[in-house]
């Protein structure tokens, strides 16, 4: 199938996305550099790295919701045929919150502090399906209860601040699939909750996708996280995708040092009575162009032509692709 036939049959298409925020410095900085991710009907994928490797930055992307100093700067976004970046402003907002919806990282800042969660809730359903204001409401007590907060009847008349941090997550999650999008982009679900909590929040995510089939993109900065739910994983750095692949593979034959390093940080790896493996060095300048692997200087394999230029993104297996100068290397072992 030819790139351009893959594009129109995957429900969202991103080819060579850039990204760029100017900084109080006035410096340009380049958060997404030429990144292209193909998102099927009913997966879910996931973008991981560390923080500042440009995930939010790509997720916000494809509902253009960036801040005002961020701006797209090249590429395409198609959502089941439509371009994302052509598209009037009307037309996005029937697209955001009814065939695409958002679970932003901060729950408690996202939530609106002077309105009762059922009826932030019963905004959405209002807007997008034409329900009244009294079916509305009643929409939104079956979303609290779907989404597993008891005592629906009592908790759609009180305000996030009665809500527990995992509970206004769930508030955030009931608000994304409350029209019962194609695609649902959760941006850092999981931030500040407890480990209990943050398998009950994801496993709630894999029950609405099987219900309702809606796509998923999981933005997490922890791999451990995704393991087991992701159908495939792309790897982010220095605002680069390093590394993609089916989420199986990806953890049992990693192509890139970057990967590997940060399944070498994850808990479950340390071994007993050592420290845990921190990865050397600081994430890249993205106010700095380099024609170099932006991870050759924290990287333990580097060779001098890590330094003089960049790698290409190489297809070690299908649908397994690696951004290293050694990627097959890597991939044999």
């Amino acid at each position: 199938m030819s790139s351009q036939a893959k594009a129109q049959a995957s429900l969202l298409s991103i080819e060579g996305l850039c990204v760029e925020f100017t900084d109080r410095q006035s410096r340009s900085v380049k958060a997404v550099r030429d990144v292209s991710l193909n998102i099927e009907k009913g997966e879910m994928v996931a973008v991981v790295g560390e923080s500042g490797s440009g995930k939010t930055a790509l997720g916000m992307s494809i509902v253009r919701l960036l801040p005002g100093a961020g701006r797209i700067t090249s590429g395409s976004i198609l959502f089941d045929g439509l371009d994302l970046l052509a598209a009037e402003d009307r037309d996005l907002r029937a697209i955001r919150g009814k065939r695409i919806g958002v679970v932003f990282q901060d729950p408690m800042s996202s939530l609106n502090p002077y309105m009762t969660v059922g009826r932030q809730i019963a905004e959405v359903v209002e807007l997008h399906l034409g329900l009244s204001r009294r079916d509305a409401r009643e929409q939104a007590k079956e979303l609290l209860d779907i989404v597993g907060i008891a005592d629906a009847g009592k908790r759609v008349d009180q305000y996030p601040h009665e809500f527990s941090g995992g509970m206004r997550q769930r508030v955030m999650i009931a608000i994304a699939v409350s029209c019962k999008p194609d695609l649902v982009i959760a941006d850092e679900p999981t931030t500040a909750l407890d480990s209990t909590v943050q398998a009950q929040v994801l496993d709630l995510l894999d029950r609405l996708r099987a219900k309702i089939g809606m796509s998923v993109i999981l933005i997490s900065h922890d791999l451990a996280l995704v393991a087991g739910r992701a159908d495939r994983v792309s790897v982010m750095y220095g605002g680069r995708i390093f590394e993609q692949a089916k989420a199986a593979e990806l953890f049992t034959q990693a192509a890139n040092p970057y990967t590997r390093a940060l399944l070498a940080a994850m808990p479950e790896n340390a071994i007993a009575d050592d420290e845990l493996y921190q990865i050397p060095g600081m994430p890249p300048d993205l106010s700095v162009e380099v024609e170099a692997c932006e991870f050759a200087p924290r990287c333990e394999r580097a060779e001098a032509v890590c330094s003089e230029k960049r790698p290409t993104f190489t297809a070690v297996s299908d649908q397994h692709f690696s951004r290293c100068h050694f990627a097959e290397e890597f991939f044999e072992k």
